[in-house]
C-alpha cells in the first residue's frame, strides 16, 4: 500500500477484526476500513483508506463497496474492455463493452494511458484458443489529469501470473520540448465573428500570389492577432464567471445591461472552449452543439500522452531515450531515405505490367478544379489534423463556403 491511498481486496476470507488489526499494522489508522464478511466459502470484500484522503462510504453488499471520492485515480483489474481492439482472440459481446463505458463516462473518468503491451491478461498462449485482454486499467477525474498532465501507466512483465502488473507513474522523466512554436489554425477563432473580418481584409491585401505565399502570410497575421484576441480561454471564462457572481447577486435596472452583457459572453466563451477541446480530442462521434469541454479535454490529455515519443531504436536497433538524440533521429533517418540514390530502374520499372489506361492517365494528369478542390475538402471533418501549413479543414471549409 506505499503510496497508495485507497486500496480494496475482494475474494478475501480473512474475518472482520484481523483486516482491522492489518489496517492498523500498516499504518492505515483503525476506524478508516470497511469490511463485507464472506458468506460460507466465498466472497469477502475490504477496503482500506488512508487517514488524510477523503472519502466516505455510501452503500454495500456481497458484490460492492460504494464509495465517494473527489479528485482521485483509480486502477486495477476491472474485468472488462472499452472498446473491441482492446482484446484479441474471441470476440466480446458489444452491450458489455458498452456498459463498461458507460459506466466510465457516467462516473466522469477517463483513461490513463498506458504504455507498452497492449494487453494485461492472457488465456492459453501459443495455441488455437489463444486470447489476450485488457482488463487491468488506471482510470482518473479531469482534476486529477490536470494535477498530473505527464503521468502514465507502464504494462510490466510479470513471471507466474495470468495478468501483467500496471504501474502508475505519476511524474516520468521529462522529454524533449519544442524550441519554438509552430502555427496551428484553431477551430475556435471561428467562433469569433472578427475573425473571419480579419481573413478576409487581410487576404484580399495580399494581391495577387500563390496559394502557399498567401497561406504563409494570413498564417503570420492570425498569430499576432490571436495574442490580443485568443491569449487564454480558461482564464476569460475564469474571470467572466466572478463578473457574473458579482453582479448577478444585485441586478437592477442600472445594471441590467451589464449583467445581460456578462451572460452573452459567458455563453460566448463557454462555446469557443468547448470548440478549442474539441479539436484536440479528435473525436467525431460526438455532434455540435453538445457541451462537453471536461469529456473534450480528458480525451485531449490522453490524446496527448499517446502522441508523445519517449523511445526510439536507432539505425543499429539500439534504445535511444537522450533528449538531443530522440530530436536528431527521425531527422537522421528521414535525411538518408529521402537523398538522391544514383541506381538503374528501368529494369524494374520494365517488368511491371501497365494497369492504367491511356484514358485513365489522362485524367490523373489532367489540371485539378475547383470542383474537386472542394469536394475533397467537405468530405473531411472539420477537426482533423492541420497540414504542413497549419490550417485545419475546418478554416478552408469555412472560407470555401464564402
Amino acid at each position: 500500500m506505499l503510496g497508495t491511498s485507497v486500496a480494496s481486496v475482494s475474494n478475501t476470507p480473512v474475518p472482520g477484526v484481523k483486516i482491522t488489526q492489518f489496517a492498523t499494522a500498516t499504518n492505515v489508522i483503525e476506524g478508516n476500513a470497511a469490511t463485507v464478511p464472506k458468506k460460507r466459502r466465498g466472497g469477502g470484500l475490504a477496503l482500506f483508506w488512508n487517514a488524510s484522503f477523503n472519502c466516505s462510504i455510501s452503500n454495500y453488499s456481497q458484490n460492492h463497496i460504494d464509495v465517494e471520492v473527489v479528485d482521485a485515480s483509480i486502477a486495477g483489474d476491472f474485468n472488462d474492455i472499452l472498446s473491441p481492439n482492446e482484446k484479441k482472440g474471441r470476440n466480446r459481446a458489444s452491450w458489455l463493452i458498452n456498459g463498461f463505458r458507460s459506466s466510465v463516462l457516467d462516473s466522469v473518468l477517463s483513461d490513463i494511458h498506458m504504455e507498452g503491451h497492449p494487453f494485461t491478461w492472457f488465456k492459453s498462449l501459443g495455441t488455437a484458443r489463444a486470447v489476450e485482454e485488457r482488463l487491468d486499467r488506471a482510470l482518473a477525474t479531469e482534476n486529477w489529469h490536470l494535477l498530473f498532465p505527464n503521468a502514465i501507466l507502464e504494462n510490466l512483465s510479470a513471471p507466474a501470473s495470468d495478468h501483467y502488473p500496471i504501474m502508475l507513474v505519476r511524474e516520468p522523466d521529462s522529454r524533449c520540448r519544442r524550441s519554438h512554436s509552430i502555427f496551428k489554425f484553431e477551430n475556435a477563432w471561428l467562433v469569433d465573428p472578427e475573425c473571419s473580418n480579419f481573413v478576409q481584409q487581410h487576404w484580399s491585401s495580399y494581391g495577387v500570389q500563390v496559394i502557399t505565399q498567401n497561406l504563409n502570410s494570413c498564417a503570420s497575421d492570425l498569430s499576432l492577432w490571436s495574442k490580443t484576441h485568443f491569449h487564454n480561454i480558461r482564464s476569460e471564462v475564469d474571470n467572466c464567471r466572478k463578473k457574473l457572481d458579482r453582479v448577478r447577486s444585485q441586478v437592477d435596472s442600472n445594471n441590467i445591461n451589464l449583467f445581460n452583457a456578462l451572460r452573452k459572453r459567458m455563453s460566448f466563451l463557454l462555446v469557443q472552449e468547448d470548440t478549442f477541446w474539441r479539436q484536440r480530442a479528435k473525436t467525431h462521434w460526438l455532434r455540435d452543439g453538445d457541451l462537453n469541454t471536461k469529456f473534450y479535454h480528458a480525451l485531449a490529455t490522453a490524446r496527448r500522452k499517446v502522441n508523445k515519443i519517449t523511445s526510439l531504436l536507432d539505425t543499429s536497433d539500439n534504445l535511444i531515450t537522450n533528449n538531443i538524440e530522440l530530436c536528431e533521429a527521425p531527422r537522421d533517418y528521414f535525411v538518408d531515405i529521402f537523398q538522391r540514390q544514383n541506381s538503374v530502374t528501368e529494369p524494374v520499372i520494365d517488368l511491371i505490367d501497365c494497369s492504367i489506361s491511356m484514358d485513365d492517365n489522362a485524367m490523373l494528369r489532367s489540371p485539378f478544379v475547383i470542383d474537386e478542390f472542394r469536394e475533397a475538402i467537405f468530405s473531411m471533418k472539420s477537426d482533423k489534423c492541420p497540414g504542413l501549413d497549419g490550417f485545419s479543414p475546418g478554416f478552408f471549409q469555412h472560407f470555401c463556403s464564402r
